[in-house]
């Protein structure tokens, strides 16, 4: 096994890695000071002027094993909040139920009134839930925020961090403001009857279970310390001394604010810092939660790259992405043993096909504006889709992932053809719902802030045509039965070229106009069943399979009516029925056309290719045909074009989104001569020495963290 030694096999890494590298003899030193801050944190007189505050938790009294009955709790953490219901029977006999909420950012950024009341209607639906709503049970809260704790049940808010910043609730007592939030539902009872610390809560949960337990420890996304003190010693404690025994709660995150820590703190330190939502504050914090130490990696990784020694013609445009590196794919990494890179590489690029109008803040950032299609789930719109996927994939634990980009299909759609076709300069998408994009100049790009000054000469533009006619451009087209459509969709008014085009819409207005000539007895006169009367019955499949007969033939178009139950129809009946189709089929594709050839004309491109995909445009027998007629007769021969399918291209595009924005080198296994091929997977190997990925190199430098 190769074993490497990072002053000869990267030495610029191991000399950039050496301020990080802490002796015997610093570690001493930090522990002193350490002890120092401790000590005067309980002193009066010092108290103001510790970096580590010891606050008072007023928990005088520790678990014994013996507690029983059932008890409520309330772990609020910087992301999410956990309900639980315990039930101790017995030493070995513990019953937990419980509830993580994910707590939403415009909850955690709103008024402290939103924030307490999204947390008492969680907490009554878990109560109601578990049938305890009446029983008045008792409820303690452990809380990862700053507090004042002037009683075991008053905790003062001295100030919100981590993300959260719900006005009102600063300088308030917590357990009040929930107490408040939950008086409103009349028919709960809740006692709540204390509030701790994280780690005064982990060491408290310990002790039940190991007597000798004394300190509880934080070592997260922020980190904190709690242990048991003797309550004499305790001077800013001004209660009853009779009990022996103090948890204090250390707020040691803010050990390093008088300087103790300056003698250790690098540039990366410093740099991390300043970026930071609390720059001077926390560098105890900074130099050892996860919320930083990605950070960290990340910048050292990105000083490497511009020194040329690492990741030579790699792109860098994923690490240069702020706080890009989480702590997850770090300690994925360290999990291999010694070169092994099987879990390195779990944690695989992803691109993900979004269908839905957004608001792109960035390749891996994007805010959903509205629903369309039929869509309607609630809590999504004006939120960050990409965000709300990795939190639902971190809640399943069972696999890793790292979102690299979001995209909408036609975008995947042209990137896919796109590798193939160097021409590719268009995507559409033409099923359900219908879009397009295409590839403009950058300089031409006004909504972009870098528009101007951007080294990325193109920019892929997602249009968003379907919302094409919401302001009148379409009203001297739309008919009646557009019109009724419209007015029974989820978003009237709305996505009104998608209405006339896509096959969300297609069957209906076929259903409309047959309705109407029915009541006018001109249609299905003799008809046994009534079911094209109901909405949505008449797929905008039927087109295409009526459509595929040959012409003057109604035999499938005879299939459908008896799928659909119709009885009694006449040839006549079925000729009509295939006219009204192909009407609405060929008036989409000289819609679409008008939109295609609109997009070549922006392009000033003469010879283009157009990646397509989607339902109706893979399906129907004859939209390609119709497609290319009206486009050649708008075009004019003004440009030379080709149609190309790009079946599945949406997801294969997410995929190659994926890859240019990873930029990962190949990395094929070593050839086996072919009596030793085996079909296992590659990545359980070792990796070739020799293998400049972007994880091997990263595993590099942690390796130096642990090995100086």
């Amino acid at each position: 096994m190769e074993v490497y030694d990072p002053e000869i096999d990267f030495p610029e890494a191991w000399k950039l890695l050496q301020p990080f590298m802490l002796n015997d003899e610093t570690l001493i030193s930090i522990r002193n000071s350490m002890s120092r801050e401790l000590q005067n944190g309980l002193l009066r007189d010092m108290h103001a002027r510790s970096s580590i505050p010891c606050l008072l938790s007023y928990v005088q009294h520790l678990p014994t094993g013996h507690e029983r009955g059932r008890f409520l709790a309330l772990e609020m953490w910087p992301t999410n909040c956990r309900i639980m219901l315990v039930k101790f029977s017995s030493e070995k006999d513990i019953y937990m139920s419980s509830k993580c909420v994910i707590v939403p950012h415009t909850v955690a950024a709103s008024r402290g009134t939103t924030l307490f009341n999204f947390l008492a209607h969680n907490i009554a639906i878990f109560v109601r839930d578990k049938k305890v709503e009446k029983d008045n049970l008792p409820m303690g809260i452990a809380f990862a925020f700053e507090l004042n704790k002037l009683a075991l049940d008053v905790g003062i808010l001295v100030r919100w961090t981590k993300g959260y910043g719900a006005q009102g609730a600063v300088g308030k007592n917590i357990v009040k403001l929930l107490q408040n939030a939950l008086d409103e539902y009349k028919d709960i009872r809740i006692n709540l009857n204390s509030i701790v610390n994280i780690s005064a809560g982990t060491l408290m949960a310990l002790a039940w279970s190991y007597p000798n337990c004394k300190i509880g420890l934080i070592v997260g996304t922020s980190t904190n310390a709690a242990y048991v003190e003797q309550t004499d010693a305790c001077q800013m404690y001004e209660g009853n001394t009779k009990q022996p025994l103090m948890i204090i709660n250390t707020e040691w995150r803010n050990f390093g604010a008088n300087g103790h820590l300056d003698f250790i703190r690098n540039e990366f330190d410093k740099l991390v810092d300043a970026v930071s939502n609390e720059p001077g504050m926390k560098f105890y914090e900074k130099c050892i939660s996860t919320l930083y130490l990605g950070e960290l990696v990340r910048l050292i990784v990105v000083r490497l790259m511009k020194m040329g020694v690492i990741f030579k013609g790699a792109s860098m445009d994923y690490f240069d992405i702020q706080w890009k590196m989480e702590m997850k794919s770090i300690m994925a990494i360290e999990s291999d043993p010694p070169n092994v890179y099987t879990s390195a590489h779990d944690n695989l690029p992803l691109g993900f096909t979004f269908s839905f109008p957004c608001k792109h803040i960035g390749i891996d950032q994007g805010i959903l504006v509205t629903w369309t299609k039929g869509f309607k789930s609630e809590g999504v719109v004006n939120k960050n889709v990409v965000e709300m996927l990795r939190e639902a994939i971190s809640r399943r634990g069972d696999f890793k992932v790292d979102i690299v980009a979001i995209l909408n299909d036609t975008t995947g759609t042209l990137m896919s053809c796109a590798f193939q076709k160097q021409n590719c300069k268009i995507g559409m998408i033409l099923g359900t719902g219908t879009n397009a994009c295409y590839v403009e100049k950058t300089s031409n790009v006004e909504m972009f802030p870098a528009y101007q000054t951007s080294t990325k000469p193109h920019m892929i533009i997602n249009c968003e045509w379907g919302a094409f006619g919401e302001n009148g451009e379409l009203d001297f087209v739309r008919t009646s039965f557009d019109k009724a459509v419209d007015r029974e969709s989820l978003y009237p008014t709305k996505q009104v070229f998608e209405k006339c085009i896509s096959g969300k819409y297609m069957g209906e207005l076929v259903r409309h106009i047959v309705v109407e000539l029915m009541d006018k007895g001109v249609l299905f006169k003799d008809a046994t069943s009534q079911i094209l009367r109901e909405r949505e019955k008449f797929d905008t499949r039927f087109l295409s399979e009526i459509e595929s007969d040959k012409p003057g033939r109604v035999r499938n178009a005879c299939k459908v009516m008896d799928e659909l139950g119709v009885r009694g129809t006449s040839e006549e009946d079925l000729l009509c029925l295939r006219h009204i189709c192909q009407t609405i089929s060929t008036r989409s594709a000289k819609l679409a056309a008008c939109g295609l050839v609109s997009l070549i004309k922006k392009t000033k491109v003469k010879d283009i290719a157009v990646g397509i995909d989607g339902s109706v445009y893979c399906f129907h027998p004859h939209y390609h045909r119709l497609l290319l007629e009206n486009m050649k007769l708008l075009l004019k021969g003004s440009a030379k074009f080709e149609l190309s399918l790009s079946k599945d291209g949406s997801g294969r595009g997410a995929a190659l989104t994926a890859a240019v924005y990873t930029r990962r080198p190949p990395n094929p296994p070593k050839a086996l001569p072919p009596e030793k091929q085996s079909s296992s997977c590659p990545l359980k190997a070792s990796a070739p020495a020799g293998m400049p990925t972007v994880r091997r190199f990263i595993q590099k430098v942690i390796w130096t963290f642990r090995h100086f």
